[in-house]
C-alpha cells in the first residue's frame, strides 16, 4: 500500500505554514531595527526636523492628490510620496550610517 498521496496532501499545507513563520520573523526583525532606530534617534534634532519635514509633504501629498484630484492618478500620488521619502533618506544618511556602525559593534 502506497503512502505517497498523504504526503503530496500534506506538503502546501507545511509550505503554507513555513512561509507564515518566514514573514512573521521578516516582520519582526524590521521592528526591532525600527525600535533600535527610535532609541538611537531619540534626541537627535536633525533626524526630528527630517520627520517633521517628511510627514509635512507627505501631508500635503496627501491633499493634493487625494481631496483635491476627481481624476485621482495612482503613478503622480505615489511619485510624490517616493519623492518625501528620498528626500528623507538624503538628510538623515550620514546618522544612518553611524548606527549602523554602532550596531555591528555588537556582533
Amino acid at each position: 500500500m502506497s503512502y505517497g498521496y498523504l504526503v503530496r496532501k500534506r506538503k502546501p499545507q507545511e509550505e503554507t505554514i513555513r512561509e507564515k513563520a518566514i514573514n512573521e520573523a521578516r516582520w519582526t526583525y524590521w521592528r526591532g531595527i525600527s525600535n533600535a532606530w527610535s532609541k538611537y534617534t531619540h534626541d537627535n534634532p536633525r533626524i526630528k526636523q527630517a520627520e517633521k519635514e517628511r510627514d509635512k509633504a507627505i501631508g500635503r501629498t496627501f491633499k493634493l492628490y487625494l481631496s483635491e484630484d476627481p481624476n485621482y492618478n495612482p503613478k503622480l500620488f505615489f511619485k510624490a510620496v517616493l519623492k518625501a521619502y528620498e528626500d528623507h533618506a538624503d538628510k538623515v544618511a550620514s546618522v544612518w550610517k553611524d548606527f549602523i556602525k554602532e550596531m555591528n559593534k555588537l556582533k
